[in-house]
């Protein structure tokens, strides 16, 4: 199944709003809205869960030892602004933005998001999450390719999402002083 990105209404008409968003019965899929337009993707695959779940121990386990932050799993709101509410796979906290932790999700941009990608989600994580999420001030953004085995990172640079040199056997993050994790754990 394709995400679907259902059309813009026309001009004049209701963009769709957190409040739409929350009025959406509870089907079973994954809904996010991205500038009053809503989007819905499939279930995950086990690939996908498997290289996310990877990731959230690695992290976990050095917030256990380096307590500067939480980190979170999808599926979790995320609400950059009343028209733009996603679901990454991952997130991450720094203590400074623990004050985004409110009933209905994360309300604002976390420090670090990570999108898994899937054949039905590629174009939208890589361009139009990219766009929005520098928009509004994530200032780390990564990519998980459980198919190709790969790690993109992306770093924030006047309001642009730069990338950074990809980690070739260990990963290391200026956001995690002293991380490092073999980019091969990630999808084992």
């Amino acid at each position: 199944m394709k995400t679907a990105v259902l059309s813009r209404p026309p001009a004049g008409e209701i963009i769709l709003t957190y409040d739409d968003y929350a009025a959406i019965p509870n089907d079973g899929k994954r809904y996010e809205i991205i500038e009053g337009d809503i989007l819905m993707s499939p279930a995950p695959r086990p690939k996908h869960q498997k290289a996310i779940g990877n990731l959230y121990w690695v992290i976990r386990t050095y917030l256990e030892e380096h307590p500067i932050g939480e980190i979170y799993l999808s599926p979790i709101d995320v609400i950059l602004s009343y028209t733009n509410v996603v679901q990454p796979d991952l997130l991450f906290l720094s203590e400074k933005k623990r004050h985004l932790v409110g009933e209905r999700g994360i309300e604002g941009p976390p420090d670090l998001i990570v999108e898994v990608l899937s054949p039905t989600t590629e174009k939208t994580d890589r361009i139009t999450k990219s766009n929005l999420y520098a928009k509004f001030g994530v200032s780390h953004y990564w990519l998980i390719d459980p198919e190709t085995k790969q790690l993109e990172m992306f770093r924030l640079f006047r309001g642009h999402f730069r990338s950074l040199p990809p980690p070739k056997g260990k990963v290391t993050s200026d956001l995690f002083d002293g991380i490092s994790f073999n980019l091969a754990d990630l999808f084992r």
